[in-house]
């Protein structure tokens, strides 16, 4: 195998494993992979190997993607699935009560007029979003209750039971540390949305009903 090649699959390999990286270190990374200094001549034959790679991945739906996080309004490199839905994107470590209140705070902190950061980032509380659970708790119950409601239909009320106070905790902690969701900027107890939501999930929060502000400066990054 040729050393090109032999770059390139560690370069790959090492995105995997970091999921997402800014991309000043994303450079960096590969210079040191190549064993050249980044100057101009390397940082082409960077552009020019992400080209490659995604032309390569194709076939099998999968990304090395750029973008610009609105929150801290640097860029990122993520390796991105692109054949997936949108709930699948946090794959098995989530339960579908898990994704569910994650789509409910991605809806609830992209619909907000809280802003956070030099970028007006919009964030939600950390209260706010403990509070989220309250309406999952409510349609479950009314479900599992309703008289209408088949065997079906209650079981699947079952498996999906609303999390508690502690679960929902938790919940948005992984999520923060998995890169899904990220503090905000200078407001301590607020939550904005994170990196691997804007490089993953951009087509589902560009289909939102953004409030005006926030959809004119997401659609100049994403």
């Amino acid at each position: 195998m040729a050393p090109r090649d032999l770059h390139r699959m560690a370069f790959v390999q090492a995105l995997m494993d970091s999921l997402f990286m800014q991309e000043d270190k994303c450079k960096m990374l590969f210079a040191r992979i190549v064993g050249r200094p980044l100057d101009t001549a390397l940082e082409a034959q960077y552009s020019q190997t992400l080209k490659d790679l995604n032309d390569q991945m194709g076939f099998a739906k999968f990304k090395i993607k750029t973008v610009k996080s609105p929150v801290d309004n640097k860029k990122y490199v993520g390796f991105v699935n692109t054949n997936v839905d949108e709930p699948s994107k946090l794959g098995s470590r989530y339960s579908l009560a898990q994704r569910d209140l994650f789509k409910q705070a991605m809806e609830c902190i992209s619909q907000s007029s809280c802003i956070a950061g030099s970028n007006g980032a919009p964030c939600a509380s950390q209260m706010e979003l403990l509070n989220l659970g309250n309406r999952s708790a409510n349609f479950q119950t009314t479900i599992a209750n309703s008289s209408q409601a088949g065997p079906s239909t209650q079981a699947a009320a079952a498996s999906n039971k609303p999390l508690s106070k502690r679960e929902i905790e938790d919940t948005l902690h992984h999520l923060t540390k998995d890169g899904w969701l990220a503090g905000a900027p200078s407001k301590p107890g607020y939550l904005c949305l994170g990196v691997r939501t804007f490089l993953e999930l951009n087509a589902y929060l560009m289909a939102l009903q953004l409030p005006d502000e926030t959809r004119a400066a997401w659609e100049v990054v994403l």
